[in-house]
């Protein structure tokens, strides 16, 4: 009888032991969930931050360019594709962790946002002809023209030798500033003499 009462406490603590174990995973389970979906990627006010920041450094970009010389009515302008480094952000050096990895990722996230942004405010301004650099987008373009010659018919197709090329290089510098803030040092370098035409320091809060 004392036999079977120890077998059956020793079960019991088992199961509650177990139990334990199995709550304890899943208020881990739980915690990492909802700490992962607490991201404080840009969004909402801080995105509008970023895209007014965007806007007043396109609208200033546009006035700068119109007095660059010799002065273009229409000029070619690409950003960042060239030296840009919208993609690396600053200041984030020391021990790992997650609170600083989350920064950065919210940090290099403003910084593409912030690009995005100044794009669409100069393609949609009809001031400026924005242009691509990237490698990427004209090996697609040159893929495409290809396939043309060979498949389309020739009142469609589009001859190789008529590409824009840029007037103008927007590169970007970085500094990370106190709290979730960076600095983007601006510079628009005309490509045919490589003289800045135009500068400007625009902070990103996000």
């Amino acid at each position: 009888m004392e036999k079977q009462t120890s077998i059956r406490e020793g079960r019991l603590k088992r199961a509650r032991t177990s139990g334990q174990s199995v709550s304890f995973l899943l208020s881990i389970l739980l915690a990492l969930v909802f700490s992962g979906g607490c991201s404080t990627s840009p969004q909402g006010e801080g995105q509008e931050g970023i895209r007014e920041a965007a806007r007043m450094t396109g609208t200033d970009l546009i006035r700068g360019l119109a007095h660059c010389e010799p002065r273009n009515p229409y000029p070619a302008v690409e950003v960042g594709e060239v030296g840009g480094n919208f993609h690396r952000p600053p200041g984030f050096g020391g021990m790992a962790s997650r609170r600083r990895f989350e920064d950065r990722e919210d940090a290099r996230r403003a910084m593409i946002l912030f690009r995005e942004f100044l794009v669409d405010r100069l393609v949609n301004s009809r001031s400026v002809q924005y242009v691509t650099a990237s490698e990427v987008k004209r090996r697609a373009l040159s893929e495409e023209r290809l396939y043309q010659m060979q498949h389309a018919s020739s009142s469609t197709v589009h001859a190789p030798g008529h590409l824009i090329g840029a007037d103008f290089g927007v590169v970007a510098r970085f500094s990370r500033e106190k709290g979730r803030v960076i600095s983007a040092h601006l510079e628009a370098l005309d490509f045919s003499n490589n003289r800045v035409c135009w500068s400007r320091v625009q902070q990103i809060h996000y």
